[in-house]
């Protein structure tokens, strides 16, 4: 952030709180009505994410809401002005499946019409620069091993590689006098 004194590096706030840095990022870029609803979207998904920590029972439904309100700030940040009432999550169950297909072929498919805004192909198409068209077939073991969260589960029960690259090291560098930061990752 730049202070008055210059620009200062926080690393404590991204260790500690995810979540101020996302709070951060709504207070940076919007303004009146769009950050107080992103600013709600994302208290929300923070409830639901610590109760889910919290709560075995419920906690694959309360990470749902989680990372849909997540979700849906995320869509005001980077710029959606449309209203997001009535979002939905945008996947739907892969209506060409056969019955008693094996798991390694499950999938899902894209939900995307004019009608509302569905959260996942919007999140998709801002970020990565391209939509994925209505009913694109995306088969979950190729979701799941791209999953952060779960991608350790994944490999292990799939039996596979890891896809991650693990950093050893991260160095964050700066040059005052030219007014530019970098950073360099060090892995095998």
């Amino acid at each position: 952030r730049f202070r008055s004194s210059g620009f200062t590096l926080s690393d404590t706030v991204f260790a500690v709180s995810p979540w101020a840095v996302m709070q951060g990022a709504i207070d940076d870029r919007l303004e009146g009505e769009y950050h107080t609803e992103a600013s709600a979207f994302l208290a929300q998904a923070r409830d639901f994410y610590v109760t889910a920590s919290e709560r075995l029972a419920a906690n694959p439904l309360l990470f749902y809401y989680a990372f849909l309100n997540l979700g849906k700030a995320v869509l005001r940040v980077r710029g959606l002005t449309v209203s997001l009432n009535r979002a939905h999550h945008g996947l739907i169950e892969d209506p060409d499946a056969d019955e008693g297909a094996a798991i390694e072929e499950a999938a899902v498919c894209v939900r995307r019409r004019n009608d509302k805004v569905y959260v996942f192909p919007e999140l998709f198409d801002l970020i990565e620069g391209h939509p994925l068209m209505h009913k694109e077939r995306l088969v979950v073991s190729d979701l799941l091993a791209d999953v952060v969260v779960g991608h350790r589960q994944w490999r292990d029960a799939a039996d596979a590689d890891e896809r991650f690259i693990p950093l050893h090291d991260v160095a964050l560098l700066h040059d005052r006098s030219t007014k530019t930061m970098w950073g360099c990752l060090f892995f095998d």
